[in-house]
Formats: C-alpha cells, sequence, structure tokens
C-alpha cells in the first residue's frame, strides 16, 4: 500500500520536497518484486510464452526520435501548413530554451495556442505583454524581440525552403522531417548572426 498524497502535488516547483522524492522512490520499489510474483502467475497459468512475446513487442518499440531543433508535435504537423510549420517550430525552439532556463514546463512558459496565434497573426507582437499565459519572465520588450527574430528566422528560412502555405495531407515522414532539419540547419548557418 503506498502512500498517494504526493501524487497530486505541484512537481513543477522546485527544488522537489523531500516527501516528493520518496513518493518518487516508492513508486518504483516495488517494482522488481512485483515483476517476479507477476512472471510466476504467469508460468502457473501457462501464459509465459504470450507474457514474453508481449514484452519484446514492448521491447522493440521506440518512440520516433525527433531530429535536432524539432519542437513541434504529430498534431501541429497534420494541423498546420509545412510553411506555417517552420515558423511555429522556430518559436517553439525557443520557448522550449526558456522552459529549460527556467525549469518549467513549456506550457508554463508560453502557452502552444499563443504561439500558433502568432505564427499565423504577427501583428500580434505588438500587443505581446498582453497576451494570455506567458510567463511573466516573458512580457517585456527583450523577449518579444527575441520570439519576433525566431518568427522571422523562420519566414525567411521557409521561403528558402519554398514550403507551402496550403494545408498540410498527413504529416511529415521520418525522413521528411530529417531532411528539412538538415536544410534548416544549412540555411540556419546563413541567417544566425542577422537574426540572433
Amino acid at each position: 500500500q503506498l502512500d498517494k498524497s504526493q501524487q497530486r502535488t505541484d512537481w513543477t516547483r522546485r527544488p522537489l520536497k523531500d516527501q516528493q522524492w520518496l513518493y518518487a522512490a516508492r513508486d518504483v520499489l516495488f517494482l522488481p518484486e512485483l515483476k517476479r510474483i507477476l512472471l510466476e502467475m504467469a508460468a502457473e497459468r501457462g501464459v509465459s510464452e504470450f507474457v514474453q512475446e508481449e514484452n519484446s513487442a514492448w521491447n522493440a518499440y521506440r518512440v520516433e526520435e525527433k531530429p535536432a531543433g524539432w519542437f513541434v508535435n504529430k498534431d501541429d504537423e497534420r494541423k498546420l501548413p509545412p510553411y506555417f510549420l517552420h515558423i511555429y517550430n522556430e518559436m517553439m525552439g525557443l520557448r522550449d530554451a526558456s522552459a529549460r532556463k527556467f525549469n518549467k514546463p513549456g506550457f508554463q512558459i508560453a502557452p502552444r495556442e499563443v504561439l500558433m496565434d502568432v505564427t499565423f497573426h504577427p501583428e500580434f507582437f505588438e500587443k505581446w505583454k498582453d497576451l494570455q499565459g506567458l510567463h511573466h519572465s516573458l512580457r517585456n520588450d527583450e523577449s518579444m524581440e527575441a520570439y519576433q527574430a525566431a518568427w522571422k528566422k523562420g519566414q525567411f528560412e521557409a521561403e528558402k525552403l519554398k514550403l507551402s502555405k496550403r494545408s498540410n495531407n498527413g504529416s511529415a515522414s521520418p525522413s521528411e522531417r530529417e531532411a528539412m532539419a538538415a536544410e534548416r540547419k544549412r540555411i540556419s548557418n546563413v541567417v544566425d548572426e542577422k537574426y540572433r
């Protein structure tokens, strides 16, 4: 029986409390013994082969790795035309850097929806400090200019790549993302000094 009182505490706040560390450790402490018991039960019921097949399938399953510099998710890829996806990805990369700096989840720095809106409506930069959901550290001219520069850089690269502004019919394949990332890196070297 595990004490679940820490389950719904704020795990984004740092440093973690001693009780949270203890909860996290206890949450996995009994797994090796539980595995042993479950494997014994499987053997008793004659389903060990089935369990082994299932475990092998999970071991073979790999979450698709994103290329370096790719911050958007599959849903974004399906919804956004490649041109705007590229701009949005550039701003999401900046959000990721901010989230790491403040040791917070990205949604607490800038909601995806806000960056999506700005992607399609760059005039929203004019009211940057009033956008809903922005972390207080971003409500200043310096941050607005950084995100605006990321938007312009993404736009410049999207135009150089001749990306379509039309709707995307399905997400980019892993090889397409790899190719885009490689080309993006090549172009990025050219424009880095101008926009960073």
